[in-house]
């Protein structure tokens, strides 16, 4: 799983003029994704209303994008390589509670981002 950062999941035609192609000459809107995503185990899975699926996962590993290819009905495939698990970082039993009881997220994001700083593993 990659996160698109230009396009929908959907795939539509390219809205700017009928005769207009993407950049693979396929006549829909570009798809653009990062380059690093995560291999997930697909938990749980439903489908509410016809054209939806709705999704539930868990992700096991990362991974950098090598090469992409996008086949001719939208569907994308990759060549990728699973980078290395993250480093174990102890962190002191009243850190954790003053972690859980903190209610915005983003200050919390900022305690572990000072946290990687402090160890070194985050510059």
């Amino acid at each position: 799983m990659a996160l698109l950062t230009e396009g929908t999941l959907v795939h539509k035609p390219h809205p700017s003029h009928p005769s207009h192609h993407s950049s693979d000459g396929d006549g829909f809107s570009p798809q653009v994704f990062n380059t690093i995503g995560t291999l997930v185990d697909i938990t749980e899975f439903s489908t509410p209303q016809a054209g939806l699926l709705l999704i539930q996962c868990t992700g096991l590993q990362r991974f950098a994008i090598d090469r992409h290819e996008k086949f001719k009905h939208g569907l994308w495939v990759a060549d990728v390589t699973f980078m290395a698990a993250d480093q174990a970082v102890p962190i002191r039993p009243e850190l954790k509670q003053r972690m859980l009881e903190l209610d915005n997220p983003l200050v919390r994001l900022e305690l572990v981002g000072d946290i990687l700083a402090r160890t070194g593993i985050a510059t």
